[in-house]
């Protein structure tokens, strides 16, 4: 689900479960908090709408990216995926075959469990989505533990955000 931000004070709407966020409101901040799912920052080309997006794999099969474009109601979409688990750290299991076919998005490593490459699998899904401008972090929040949250690494820990604002009208 992706929350629609507007002039509704948020503080009434807390309690919404969502995966994302997206707005026109100016002088608006969204906010997404991730430690190993990956953090994705929308504007439109005007900067007339921003989303904030929190993709895991479940996120992403879902279709969460799919819901926060087509917020921005055609308009021309740019994109950042930040930080998160690379696919030199995203061990899955056999199930995950079936749940993402493509080819590519598995890698594949004789005698280990297969790697997923989350990033790879959101710029898919933004690609998709008709989003062709995307900046990708190359950043793994496993392998930066010092500098990064990992809930896979680290078990209990903290979470990083990622901001984005909207001042104009």
């Amino acid at each position: 689900q992706i929350l629609e931000v507007d002039q509704t004070p948020l503080c009434e709407r807390l309690d919404a479960e969502a995966d994302g966020a997206i707005t026109a409101a100016s002088n608006t901040v969204l906010a997404i908090l991730t430690a190993d799912c990956l953090p994705i920052l929308l504007s439109s080309y005007d900067g007339s709408r921003i989303a904030a997006v929190h993709a895991g794999w479940r996120g992403l099969l879902a279709g969460v990216i799919e819901a926060a474009v087509a917020g921005f109601q055609g308009a021309p979409v740019c994109a950042w995926i930040g930080p998160g688990i690379g696919p030199c750290h995203f061990v899955v299991g056999p199930e995950f075959k079936a749940l993402f076919p493509e080819p590519g998005l598995l890698l594949d490593r004789p005698g280990q469990q297969d790697c997923l490459d989350l990033p790879q699998a959101a710029h898919r899904c933004l690609h998709r989505a008709g989003v062709t401008q995307v900046v990708q972090s190359e950043r793994c929040t496993v392998c930066e533990v010092d500098t990064f949250y990992s809930y896979r690494k680290e078990g209990v820990t903290g979470r990083f955000a990622s901001l984005l604002w909207r001042t104009r009208g």
